[in-house]
């Protein structure tokens, strides 16, 4: 089972209480017992774990699991194996019968920014499930690691605009650093500890505003070398928001008008959203997941490709 979580600020507690491996297999128990499992039978299909009443309750307070009339369940949809392959086979049908006709279309997106902006454009929608609960497939892992989420943050003149992977992925941008800075310091990733190491538990708002008067330097061509120690520019080096070259730090974010509209994009996916409608209805998650299996397909078919960078400001 692998959990999805939305949102640009993720819940701490929430994202400490997933990542113990206890929890993944309580889940797929509940999922297993179709919402008719009492906390006895918790407790008694695990008995090597702390199944505690309080820890239960921080499950259901957090918005994992739900309890009603002392029956407990996933809380969320869960996307099974038969719903992903339904709905991928639907989109790709659609899709191999237009593949001419969207070649047309998209043969203006030629470079790294177009790119941009279509998956920019993709992930630019409102999530309506916060947590979701996948059954891990081939379909699942290659969907939920494309980078379709988008994270923003506002400086005093410039957006930062981060392409990403959902959770269970850590995205090594500013947004996931400092959410991550937030939970309990177990099972995180290693980007994030050696980043954690640099810069401290540092203020958000100071980092954000200082590395974006870096950045605009380097963006209107100045010059900044790399032998002035400086932990703000390691860090965003190390984030892939500015390169070295010739002793040099360099600008490597791309700076893009996002304001265009992207109108046979939109026709298109419209119109794999009403061929799907039966499986829309179905499943909230369809939102999301149409999208991913759009992007998987134009970049299967060399339609786009992956920006060399996901770090943009506009």
């Amino acid at each position: 089972m692998i959990i999805k979580i939305s949102g640009n600020e993720i819940k701490a507690k929430q994202i400490d209480l997933i990542s113990e491996s206890r929890f993944s297999e309580i889940l797929q128990f509940l999922v297993d017992k179709k919402g008719q499992a009492t906390l006895r039978d918790l407790k008694r299909a695990f008995p090597n774990e702390d199944i505690t009443d309080e820890y239960i309750d921080s499950l259901v307070l957090n918005h994992l699991i739900t309890r009603h009339h002392g029956r407990y369940a996933a809380f969320g949809e869960v996307i099974t194996k038969e719903y992903q392959l339904n709905l991928k086979e639907n989109c790709e049908t659609f899709l191999d019968s237009h593949l001419v006709e969207i070649k047309k279309d998209f043969e203006e997106i030629k470079t790294e920014k177009d790119s941009f902006k279509v998956i920019h454009y993709l992930g630019n929608f409102e999530e309506i499930n916060d947590v979701v609960y996948y059954e891990e497939t081939e379909n699942s892992v290659q969907w939920l690691s494309l980078p379709i989420k988008l994270s923003k943050v506002l400086g005093k003149k410039s957006e930062f605009i981060s392409l990403g992977s959902y959770y269970p992925h850590y995205n090594h941008h500013i947004t996931d650093f400092f959410n991550y800075l937030k939970r309990e310091q177990v099972n995180v990733p290693i980007d994030f500890i050696n980043l954690r190491n640099i810069l401290g538990d540092i203020n958000p708002s100071y980092f954000i505003n200082y590395s974006e008067r870096k950045l605009r330097r380097l963006s209107r061509g100045k010059q900044i070398p790399v032998e002035k120690a400086d932990i703000f520019m390691e860090a965003l080096l190390s984030m892939g928001y500015i390169s070295v070259n010739n002793e040099f730090y360099e600008f490597n974010m791309l700076d893009v008008n996002l304001a265009d509209e992207c109108v046979e994009l939109n026709n298109l996916l419209e119109s794999l959203m009403t061929y799907n409608e039966e499986l829309i209805t179905e499943k909230k998650e369809s939102h999301y997941l149409i999208r991913a299996i759009l992007l998987n397909w134009l970049l299967e078919n060399n339609i786009i490709s992956l920006p060399k960078t996901l770090q943009a400001w506009g």
